[in-house]
């Protein structure tokens, strides 16, 4: 159990939106013979702040780096969600650290920290970025961006080039592979062609793009099968308007009228997530923006191959030897529409008639969808791994930590 003395009260990604980040203490260690960096990000949450913070956290075990880490509550925190036994006790311990390793979305950073670097592991849209949400780069020390899109991105916003360092988003190949078992409890029926598409209830994410386009185009006599996993289902009493607010009432009109949907929307540890992957044929990306793509790089290592838009090549590493590239519409949202306090933008849509086309060919060249599964996986295979990142960290950190004590 934490020590609720020496562990002060969790902060909230709408608190931090609204500039209350008084909370960084000074670091405790800021006359110590060794760099420590504290990484503060949402470890309870099945999204990139919590699967890089979690991930990077437990990597940093194998480089002699001295850490720490704060968590922040994010609109997907879950109390139920599994993390290690070494998260939590980090997580126990009180805060310190002269660097401070931020792992937000760029919207929910805070404009600046009370003490010690500012440091960022972020995610937002290369393809279509917020500028303005940008500009809060430029106080920072140092920058990691998931691909040479971003960084792009971040170099034509104004921030130094110096300060970006590009990593390449990587995936545990011993949780997210194509052997892991399935849960029993979802596993697939013989001789049926499994869809999977999985993120929050929110309208970038493109799920009901993928259900229109599969109903429209499988009918219920096929032996196919989609599968939508949700992080949980929509708050209707919150009625945000980045979320889709009426697709519970959706999908429960689902009937055997259709080709069968399957619901998923508890809370699954990361071996059983993997392995409902792996029970997959096809993974489907439809979304209307893509931050780090990191739900589709776990499904490359899992062997499926990915229908999704043609910018995938650009952050992702997908080519047409390892997944559908389809072209994409361009679609205007409101405010808010793309997440909270998100201004009017422009985003990709996938072309309905496209989508179903590539959902079909999958289906009728399974053989072909199969081998681009591997060939999405073998690439996947020869990215840098989570140590290979913590190891960048620490040596950023060594080389600021000698230059400020000499």
């Amino acid at each position: 159990m934490k020590n609720e003395k020496s562990v002060r009260p969790v902060k909230s990604l709408h608190e931090v939106e609204n500039n209350e980040v008084g909370d960084v203490r000074p670091a405790s260690d800021i006359e110590s013979r060794r760099p420590r960096v504290c990484m503060v990000g949402a470890f309870h949450s099945p999204t990139f702040s919590g699967r890089v913070a979690s991930e990077l956290l437990v990597a940093s075990r194998g480089v002699e780096l001295a850490i720490a880490a704060s968590e922040r509550v994010s609109y997907l925190h879950q109390k139920e969600f599994s993390i290690s036994a070494f998260v939590d006790k980090v997580l126990a311990r009180p805060e310190s650290g002269r660097y401070r390793l931020w792992i937000m979305p760029v919207f929910a950073l805070p404009p600046s920290i009370d003490q010690g670097e500012f440091w960022t592991v972020t995610e937002f849209d290369a393809i279509n970025p917020d500028v303005k949400a940008l500009k809060r780069l430029k106080n920072l020390d140092v920058v990691w961006v998931t691909s040479e899109e971003h960084a792009k991105a971040c170099i034509k916003a104004g921030i130094k080039k110096e300060v970006v360092r590009v990593f390449s988003m990587p995936v545990n190949q011993r949780t997210f592979h194509p052997r892991v078992p399935c849960p029993t409890r979802y596993a697939p029926e013989k001789n049926v062609f499994r869809f999977i598409v999985s993120g929050s209830p929110l309208k970038r994410k493109g799920i009901e793009d993928v259900l229109h386009a599969y109903i429209k185009e499988f009918k219920p006599h096929e032996k196919v099968e989609l599968v939508i996993k949700l992080t949980h289902l929509p708050k209707i009493k919150k009625d945000f308007d980045y979320e889709i607010t009426d697709l519970r009432k959706k999908l429960g009109a689902l009937n055997r009228t259709f080709a069968k949907v399957t619901i998923i929307a508890e809370t699954l540890a990361d071996i059983e997530y993997a392995g409902l992957l792996a029970s997959a044929d096809a993974y489907v990306a439809a979304g209307l923006s893509f931050n780090s793509a990191v739900s589709v790089r776990e499904a490359m290592s899992c062997a499926l191959p990915v229908i999704g838009p043609d910018y995938l090549a650009n952050i992702a590493g997908l080519t047409e030897q390892s997944g559908f590239l389809l072209s994409t519409n361009e679609l205007q949202l409101a405010p808010g529409e793309l997440y909270a306090s998100s201004p009017a933008c422009k985003v990709r849509q996938l072309n309905a008639e496209k989508l179903a086309a590539a959902m079909r060919e999958a289906v009728t060249c399974c053989n072909k969808a199969r081998k681009m599964g591997l060939v999405g996986q073998r690439f996947m295979k020869k990215q840098p791994d989570w140590k290979s990142f913590a190891a960048d960290v620490a040596k950023i950190a060594g080389e600021r930590f000698s230059l400020q004590k000499s």
